[in-house]
């Protein structure tokens, strides 16, 4: 469905991507990862045709973006990272304008949904409305068409908890309704909720792609071990194993290679539990990074 080749795009030299290659099936939702200034936002906007790149290949449902742009506005709902509305309009006025441009062929009627699911009552004018209610007006106006393909920059952004738990679950409805759906985002949350697979983009280069259940079981082990008797744990040693001591009978202990050392080691101290602490998306994350950034070095 959304296809890139060695997509390359840089700024003076500095930043930007390069040599990107992705591609993303109809039907899943995948996340892309990464620090501000890692290139998500530029790899985006050579997807949708708002940058053209310096070398390589973007299509999506087969289509090049700057040779087919009137088709695929009408595939595509695109939501920027940083939103810009136009002041002089409510809110009203603004979703009536994009809906002459879009011409859904539902006639409107999954923009009434949005407003309703998403609490919107878009009478106010733009000027006077929060962030939030910005960012939702944005969305709304976004997906009003009911497009296959979801492309979203940052999309909770201003939003308030209970609206971000309200947008997860409502991108897990429209991918079971199989939408394909491109989701860049710094909410582990979101990310462990909806994505079927992830990439992580490191200094403009795509470091990893990973399905989020394989990326969780290949990070690193995290185990609480607790012993029958006062003993300073921080005596077994190896390079693979890091020991935090709790009290004087528990500490964690961090795997960072193959668990057989840390079993080795333990089988000879009065061990009564041995727990595994399972880790969230955002520390199987911080963990491949870190090691990342280690092997550079």
């Amino acid at each position: 469905m959304i296809n890139l080749e060695r997509l390359t795009k840089t700024f003076s030299g500095q930043g930007g991507i390069r040599d990107i290659t992705l591609s993303i099936n109809e039907g899943e939702v995948f996340g892309y990862l990464g620090p501000n200034g890692a290139g998500k936002s530029t790899t985006i906007r050579c997807l949708i045709g708002l940058l053209k790149p310096e070398r390589g290949t973007v299509a999506i449902h087969g289509l090049d973006p700057w040779q087919n742009p009137k088709t695929l506005h009408q595939l595509v709902g695109y939501l920027p990272g940083e939103v810009a509305l136009p002041d002089n309009m409510t809110g009203s006025q603004f979703l009536g304008w994009m809906r002459r441009l879009r011409e859904p062929a539902n006639g409107g009627l999954y923009a009434g949904r949005l407003l309703d699911r998403f609490d919107l009552k878009p009478e106010s004018m733009i000027s006077t409305m929060s962030k939030g209610t910005r960012q939702k007006l944005a969305l709304v106006a976004a997906f009003a068409h009911d497009p296959p393909i979801m492309i979203l920059d940052e999309p909770t952004s201003g939003l308030d908890p209970v609206m971000q738990q309200t947008f997860i679950q409502w991108i897990r409805e429209e991918n079971s309704r199989g939408k394909t759906i491109f989701l860049s985002t710094h909410q582990f949350t979101e990310v462990e909720r909806t994505c079927h697979r992830i990439g992580i983009l490191k200094q403009g280069s795509l470091s990893l792609v990973d399905s989020v259940d394989h990326l969780r079981q290949k990070s690193r082990q995290v185990f609480e071990v607790t012993l029958g008797e006062p003993r300073d744990l921080r005596s077994i040693g190896g390079a693979d194993l890091d020991v935090a001591m709790v009290n004087d009978r528990t500490a964690t202990i961090t795997v960072n290679g193959p668990v057989t050392h840390l079993i080795q080691q333990l089988a000879t101290l009065p061990v009564i539990s041995v727990r595994e602490i399972t880790q969230d998306l955002e520390q199987a994350f911080m963990g491949i990074y870190q090691q990342d950034e280690e092997g550079t070095e």
